[in-house]
């Protein structure tokens, strides 16, 4: 931790996204900007110290499928983490990954493999349209975060379509950003591919975010975000290590 203490990270870790903020301080281009410049700067330590310890982060399986370590907390409380989606690994597990929103802005360095997603834009179902994935109609759910990883997730019945808009792919080494609240996306790097990213998340500016569930009857769900074992730990330093050359 001490490394990062040079680059203004302290410990701690805001995994369940309870800091708040002010939107009107975070504005997406400036924190995009300032966000590229640390995670530049947080790379090399990342890989060389970070890496290879990364048993003493302890993690939990993000729904999407990959794995999340907290690093740490910037003074304007917004967190570093370092996802991994190791080759190999499914990514369909903890009932995802699916397209859903971020309270946040998140921005993000590639630091091994590749990283891919679609981005969609949605529009508004008539509530008894009949959801079906075949045709990208879905039911809308608020993710409600608890304490210790458990997720509820809760509808008030709005049926949407999603319409793909953009598909990104981006290489080791370059940057992605995810722009709080009005984006929806879903993570498509294969399983056989391996993706490490470097991230810088904001405060959270709004307490409720959503995912785009296949759901007819509209029922509450429950998922829970487990914790990492020490052999999905030995995977993402063994892939880190053969693809990143610490």
């Amino acid at each position: 931790m001490k490394y990062l203490e040079a680059l203004g990270i302290r410990p701690g870790h805001d995994v369940a996204h309870r800091n708040f903020a002010d939107p009107k301080q975070f504005e997406p281009e400036r924190f995009f900007d300032d966000a590229r410049t640390l995670l530049t700067k947080a790379t090399p330590i990342i890989l060389d110290k970070v890496a290879p310890k990364l048993e003493e982060y302890p993690g939990r399986w993000n729904p999407g499928g990959f794995m999340v370590f907290p690093l740490g907390l910037t003074d304007d409380d917004s967190s570093l983490r370092l996802h991994v989606s190791a080759a190999g690994m499914p990514r369909d597990i903890l009932c995802g990954p699916f397209i859903h929103n971020h309270g946040w802005h998140l921005a993000s360095r590639i630091l091994a493999g590749n990283y891919s997603d679609t981005i969609f834009q949605l529009e508004m179902q008539h509530p008894s349209t009949q959801v079906d994935p075949e045709t990208n109609v879905w039911r809308r759910y608020e993710t409600r975060r608890n304490p210790g990883g458990r997720d509820d997730l809760i509808t008030d019945g709005t049926v949407v379509k999603a319409v793909p808009v953009l598909n990104r792919e981006i290489p080791a080494g370059n940057f992605h950003t995810i722009e709080a609240v009005t984006v929806y996306h879903i993570p498509t790097t294969p399983p056989e591919q391996l993706a490490a990213t470097l991230v810088l998340d904001s405060p959270a500016f709004v307490g409720t975010t959503y995912v785009l569930l296949d759901n007819s009857a509209g029922t509450p769900m429950e998922r829970q975000r487990r914790e990492l074992e020490r052999d999905n730990i030995e995977l993402a330093k063994e892939q880190l290590k053969n693809t990143a050359g610490f």
